[in-house]
């Protein structure tokens, strides 16, 4: 017998890591928590719980009600839940009696260096400010005075926050303000003290309307590590979704600006068919009379692997106005209602039973069928009814939404009658809708969708309030206004925030819910519409730029970490008609290939953001690195506790003209200067490396992202007998979190080793060992070569 040969050089290794991030640079503030102004009493004497606010002097302090001018400090209920306000009694007379302030922050580490920071508020076009310092003034007004435009003040928005943080952040015209104090030391009891004054002025246009302290911990960078062997935090594939439109076919969205979409969307989320406030105005029977796109063209979401998400009108039925533009003809509920049942029925039952050619038995299936009109003269529009015999099952749709932003009118939809609801009208028109799908199908989720919680609070709370509605999820649209800003320092602010908006966004939602009665956690969550820059930014210069595609990366971990069902980016990642990839499609197209479905870990410093994921079903790890500033940084990745790498994977977003800034951008052929394709992936295969101390340059503005698959480790080889043959076998430990590989045991008689046949394949199953073994007894006269390998589909 000769012998047989397991070639080493073929056998893959299993990863499992732990990473460390050391940034070598001056530590600093991260995250700040946001201690609001409390006095010992209100304006009636009566003690306040968490009282924080007293006369630094010592003396007694007790501010005047609610008024505008006073001599005296004023407690008003303005901003977060009260500001202690300083205005004279007239335009000509300060006030006399407004001294010196100290607001005590406890819950700190004794001894420990913190960052600080004074909030206040003032109006557009205006210089209230206040005065503010670390250290005891003796009432003499020697601390800093800040406004708006004094030197590091910013909005209290652009703060990255912590778990304490401001609920509001702008109000009636007035933003709340951050200004820089400095750090100082917790004393021994975890306490700091911020001294705080006014101007003072009679002057309405100068007055100070102190808001509260922000605090932050100065730390140093220091390694992070990672258990790579934890279970980590599972999140749904859908944070990473995209919206689609049924756009006409006549329109270069439906040939580009869809298929560009459904790329980078497969097997995330999809919101369709008619999607913002197009919802409220369509008839998903008749397509509104146009050549669109209809529900069964959506089987994406079975092409795709994506969840999809439907909008139920919930306003009423347009026709075409005589004068131009559209006219709703039917606001009737009862129509509204018996629509979307008939298109639950359609889509959950009708689909799923009939195929093409098959006698429809059932009257009202017959009916609803009959009553679609989903072709036209214009050329290419027919579209099926019915799946064709033998094709594929479409998934059911799970999650209905019903309308869509009931305070904003349809008028860009050239809906000349076009009307918004209040909180009352919002329940009416919500409960028959709701109800009406919900007997149609009790198994489907149903829930309303907002512009926000704050905006919409009222329509939110009349039905949460109401305990007999079925709502098992809520929708909303978290729109950022980062397209605002060309100043890079400030966008680097907005893009180091946008955790914290986006938790205020949340949290608005939950808050509502849990005033009102119901259980916050017992509902879903999704962000139907999101786009980090604004909705009005697509196709511009500001969706085209690097900084975009960065807050868009930061957004959907943001949604990730929440545990939204679903957050879809609105809503063309490309060009809508000619295609140009913007940094942002970039950079979507590899959230679907490696951001998988599980948070392994969260790192933050300065202005990095690190995450680390894994895909449960293949068992890569991906780590995602964001560079928010336009300055290089780097990054020291400590992985330990590493066996064999089958390969690692270096890729970069970058500038290919030159250094990357959060300006650059690929143009599309409608922008200024015609097309120009300046930033690019590139990537370089970094295997083999040493990872246990993997110094990672990230470039200024730059999307990193180190890919680490996986392979086997620990392979047995043996033969045995049995029934008087031999065989050979091979057992290793499975490939931990990865559900969905295969194992492959492949063969070569060849000495050359050039031509290879799989010998035999297992499932993962349940075991933690694998075997395989060689259908094939061993032959006394040959050799044979063998190698195991994974199958990733």
């Amino acid at each position: 017998m000769k012998h047989l040969l397991l070639k080493n050089a073929f056998l893959f290794s299993v990863v499992t890591f732990m990473s460390g991030l050391a940034l070598p640079q001056a530590a600093q503030a991260q995250f700040f928590d946001f201690t609001r102004t409390i006095p010992q009493v209100d304006s009636n004497g009566t003690p306040l719980a968490g009282a924080n606010t007293t006369f630094a002097d010592g003396s007694a302090f007790q501010p005047a009600g609610d008024i505008a001018r006073s001599t005296n400090w004023t407690w008003r209920a303005f901003g977060n839940d009260g500001i202690l306000s300083s205005l004279g009694m007239n335009t000509a007379t300060p006030p006399t009696n407004t001294k010196e302030l100290v607001t005590t922050v406890t819950g700190l580490k004794p001894g420990t260096e913190y960052a600080v920071k004074v909030l206040f508020m003032s109006p557009d076009g205006e210089l209230w400010g206040v005065r503010a310092g670390l250290n005891y003034a003796n009432g003499l007004r020697t601390n800093s005075w800040f406004n708006n435009t004094s030197a590091g003040v910013v909005a209290a928005s652009l703060l990255p926050w912590d778990t304490a943080m401001p609920t509001v952040f702008r109000e009636s015209g007035r933003t709340v303000y951050t200004a820089p104090l400095g750090t100082v030391t917790a004393n021994s009891n975890g306490q700091l003290k911020v001294f705080v004054h006014d101007l003072p002025s009679g002057n309405a246009n100068v007055r100070t309307w102190y808001q509260g302290v922000a605090v932050s911990e100065v730390i140093a960078s220091a390694p992070h590590v990672i258990d790579s062997g934890s279970a980590g935090t599972g999140f749904h594939r859908g944070a990473r979704g995209l919206a689609l439109a049924d756009v006409a076919i006549t329109r270069g969205e439906y040939h580009v600006g869809i298929p560009r979409s459904l790329e980078v969307a497969r097997g995330s989320g999809i919101r369709g068919v008619a999607t913002g406030l197009a919802a409220d105005l369509y008839d998903w029977r008749t397509r509104n009379g146009q050549p669109r796109p209809p529900t069964l063209h959506f089987r994406y979401s079975r092409d795709f692997d994506a969840e999809l998400f439907l909008g139920a009108n919930m306003r009423g039925v347009v026709e075409p106005n005589p004068a131009g533009g559209f006219l709703y003809y039917d606001t009737n509920t009862t129509t509204l209602a018996t629509m979307a049942a008939d298109w639950v029925r359609y889509v959950n039952h009708i689909v799923p039973t009939y195929r093409q050619g098959d006698p429809i038995t059932d009257p009202r299936d017959a009916a609803i069928l009959n009553s679609l009109t989903w072709s036209s003269a214009e050329p290419d529009d027919s579209f099926d009814k019915l799946l064709a015999p033998g094709e594929p099952e479409v998934p059911l749709i799970k999650y209905w939404e019903i309308g869509n932003e009931p305070t904003i009118g349809v008028t860009a939809f050239s809906v000349s009658n076009s009307f918004t609801m209040d909180a009352v009208e919002f329940h009416r028109r919500y409960k028959a809708v709701a109800e009406a799908i919900k007997a149609e199908n009790p198994t489907v989720k149903v829930g309303p969708t907002l512009v926000n919680g704050s905006r919409e609070e009222a329509h939110l709370a009349a039905i949460v309030s109401d305990l007999s509605l079925p709502i098992d999820f809520i929708t909303y649209h978290p729109y950022e206004k980062l397209g605002a800003l060309d100043d890079s320092e400030t966008i680097t602010l907005h893009l180091g925030s946008i955790y914290s908006r986006q938790v205020s966004f949340y949290n608005q939602i939950q808050k509502v819910i849990a005033d009102n009665g119901r259980d916050p956690d017992a509902i879903e969550y999704a962000a139907t519409e999101v786009n980090v820059s604004d909705w009005s930014t697509n196709d511009s210069e500001k969706e085209a730029r690097m900084a975009h595609a960065l807050g868009t990366v930061e957004t959907v971990f943001s949604h990730a970490r929440l545990g939204l069902v679903a957050s879809h980016y609105w809503i063309w990642p490309t060009h809508r008609w000619d295609g140009t990839e913007y940094p942002v499609f970039k950079a979507y197209e590899k959230l679907r290939d490696h951001m998988g479905d599980t948070l392994v870990s969260f790192y933050a410093f300065q202005n990095i953001r690190l995450y680390t994921t894994r895909d449960s079903r293949t068992g890569e790890l991906a780590v995602w690195a964001l560079n928010f500033s336009e300055e290089d940084a780097l990054v020291e990745l400590d992985f330990e506790n590493l066996p064999h790498v089958e390969r690692a994977t270096l890729r970069r977003l970058a500038d290919k003209s030159g250094t990357t800034t959060l300006h650059s951008a690929n143009f599309s052929s409608e922008m200024p200067g015609g097309r120009a394709i300046n930033v690019e992936w590139t990537s370089t295969n970094v295997t083999g490396q040493d990872l246990s101390n993997f110094q990672l340059n990230l470039p200024a503005a730059t999307l990193s992202l180190l890919v680490i698959e996986p392979g086997l480790e620990h392979l047995t080889p043996a033969l045995f007998e049995q029934e008087e043959e031999k065989w050979f076998r091979v057992t290793f430990p499975r490939l931990p979190h990865a559900s969905d590989v295969r194992y492959r045991l492949l063969g070569s008689e060849n000495l050359n080793l050039t031509t290879w046949e799989i010998v035999a394949e297992v499932e993962a199953g349940t075991s933690e060992v694998i075997s395989i073994t060689d259908p094939q007894p061993v032959s006394d006269t040959s050799s044979r070569f063998y190698r195991v390998g994974l199958v990733r589909d």
